[in-house]
């Protein structure tokens, strides 16, 4: 019998355990079987199952309806998926690191309005004269009214004359004011930059 598989990696353990269905009957019963279900094994050789056996945490067996019924005792819960789609989980393993460890970067993540962030970017600025900079971190799209994206309008006269870069809570978008755009040389030409696409407001440009 092969090794049985982490439930938390369905979408590997699939394709290497239905290959051991084949390989005869187990020595224990499951936990749980489900059963009368459309699974999607994702093995090119034998894509489609109906039926699944899990002990403890582990998938132990995938394979036909029929021949579910050797992993089954008194003991197992049995699900009777009633012929849905059963398919393998979806794991997404990315990470975004943790913002805030930063003294030099004003603080955005619980402003819920774009007063607010504008109160707390003009605080910072003027308790940091020293800085060339005006960085922020973790601002979110629901402070923002109408589409949640803003522009480099709503962060004029709140630093001094100094750039500003505010990075949002997801790390996916930066907020530049004018001075910034000037200093990385970003104009109504320009597409890109090497951090990412520049967003062009469709009057102004």
């Amino acid at each position: 019998m092969q090794p049985a598989i982490p439930v938390f990696i369905v979408a590997a353990s699939l394709l290497i355990i239905t290959a051991a269905a084949c390989t005869g009957p187990t020595e224990a019963a499951a936990d749980l079987l489900i059963r009368n279900a459309r699974v999607y094994t994702v093995d090119d050789d034998r894509p489609w199952a109906e039926a699944v056996a899990i002990r403890g945490e582990w998938i132990v067996w995938v394979g036909s309806d029929i021949e579910a019924d050797r992993f089954h005792s008194a003991r197992t819960r049995v699900i009777d998926a009633g012929g849905r789609l059963l398919l393998p989980g979806f794991v997404d393993s990315h990470n975004h690191i943790r913002f805030g460890s930063d003294p030099d970067v004003v603080k955005l993540h619980d402003a819920a309005s774009l007063d607010e962030i504008g109160n707390r970017v003009k605080k910072f600025a003027s308790e940091h004269p020293h800085l060339e900079w005006i960085e922020g971190e973790g601002w979110n799209y629901s402070a923002i009214p109408g589409d949640g994206l803003p522009d480099a309008g709503d962060l004029e006269g709140l630093t001094g004359g100094r750039p500003a870069f505010l990075v949002s809570y997801d790390g996916h978008t930066a907020w530049l004011n004018r001075e910034a755009m000037a200093r990385i040389g970003i104009t109504a030409e320009t597409e890109s930059v090497a951090f990412g696409l520049v967003e062009h407001d469709p009057l102004s440009g």
